[in-house]
């Protein structure tokens, strides 16, 4: 590999998308590439203003002098509109122009950002998260609110969306695309389908922990039930617990792991609904004793109201040798579809959360149903091995 790649990410350090960034520097340096990291902060910021967000003439100016300093073969960008914003595509566009920068340009699509101008592709009616089905017409532009914290943001999101993608039409900019998931590329796929786009998953190290087999008593056992991830509205906690209320099911107990914007509001719920001695806020805990701490658990839940697109700690539920509890769409059902020993609810309902979490305890304490994966499969689908072939292939011969 003789290419020159530069990454672009709004921050150097922060979370998924950061740590893809530096799976790319690894393979690019050992495979005797040259690389350079383009961002905006080593930490997650704001930017300094609402024109700033929407086209920054700053990280414009920046990025331009960034490509005619470095002449990449290939850009690589990852998440940009937070802090950079889509200005850094105006950018290439001009050195495109001006013929200074004559190679390829390829995005990892982290989110839904170019289908909607919420990046998770739903918008909020009435204090409820309601997931965009089709894509983003004219009409959505006008009467929707893409953002729970109110009708400001989401204005804000709306005028960088169209002036940068539906005025400057920058998207034009992008060749090829990268999606984590199938559900997340057919959905670019229908956006643009002149457009090469590659499934590239993640890569995650998955090495199952051995756990003792649990000895069951005869007296009733309780299902232990663990969400682990930012406690934020489109996570749909709140929605699952009133769910779990109004269910049947009293044999339970549900710890939430994490911290975020929901949590008072979180709170609050538990109490209300009088289920503070089966529902716990525990709060962070060290990533360093996240997996150990899974293995106590019977099950993961992962009750997202959007269409997350691949989301990792469905992996984690694999490591930690539990059982997966994911909602019926999106990039968890086919994660969770793909690591096996998973149950799909709906978990606004709460006859599908009732039927799924007695379905959990039957197979675990009536059943006695030992969880049987593939992990050979599941290895090979998250490896680092598969993702630098097809980084590799990407990048030396314009295909993966």
């Amino acid at each position: 590999m003789e290419s020159k790649i530069l990454l672009v990410n709004d921050y150097y350090s922060e979370g998924g998308a950061e740590g893809v960034c530096r799976k790319i520097e690894e393979i690019v340096k050992r495979r005797g590439g040259t690389i350079s990291f383009y961002y905006g902060s080593k930490k997650y910021r704001l930017p300094d203003s609402a024109k700033e967000y929407i086209y920054s003439k700053k990280y414009y100016s920046e990025f331009k002098k960034k490509i005619l300093e470095f002449e990449p073969d290939i850009i690589h960008l990852h998440n940009y509109y937070h802090l950079l914003s889509p200005s850094i595509l105006k950018a290439i566009k001009d050195c495109r122009r001006s013929g200074s920068f004559n190679g390829r340009v390829v995005m990892t699509a982290h989110d839904y950002h170019l289908l909607c101008p919420d990046s998770g592709l739903y918008y909020n009616s009435d204090g409820k998260i309601v997931p965009q089905k089709s894509l983003t017409s004219w009409q959505d532009i006008l009467t929707k609110q893409y953002d729970t914290r109110g009708w400001a943001y989401s204005t804000l999101k709306k005028v960088q969306w169209v002036y940068n993608y539906s005025i400057l039409k920058l998207q034009d900019q992008i060749d090829t695309f990268l999606a984590p998931s199938n559900f997340l590329k057919k959905k670019y796929a229908e956006k643009f389908p002149d457009k090469q786009i590659h499934l590239v998953r993640n890569p995650y190290e998955i090495n199952v922990i051995n756990t003792p087999s649990k000895s069951i008593p005869d007296e009733e056992e309780t299902l232990k039930i663990v969400f682990l991830g930012r406690v934020s509205p489109e996570k749909g906690i709140k929605e699952f617990i009133r769910s779990l209320a109004e269910s049947k099911v009293d044999n339970y107990r549900f710890d939430i792991i994490g911290d975020g914007p929901d949590i008072e509001k979180t709170q609050e719920l538990i109490q209300e609904l009088h289920l503070t001695e089966r529902i716990f806020v525990l709060g962070r805990i060290p990533y360093e004793d996240v997996l150990q701490r899974l293995t106590e658990y019977d099950a993961l839940v992962l009750p997202s109201l959007w269409f997350e697109n691949a989301p990792l700690v469905l992996v984690e539920a694999v490591i930690a040798n539990i059982r997966i509890l994911t909602s019926n769409w999106g990039g968890m059902k086919e994660i969770a579809e793909l690591c096996g020993g998973s149950y799909l609810m709906n978990p606004l309902d709460s006859g599908s959360v009732e039927r799924s979490m007695n379905d959990i305890y039957s197979d675990i304490y009536v059943e006695k149903k030992s969880l049987n994966r593939d992990i050979e499969r599941i290895t090979k689908e998250f490896s680092t091995e598969l993702f630098i072939q097809k980084m590799t292939s990407l990048y030396s011969n314009n295909s993966a």
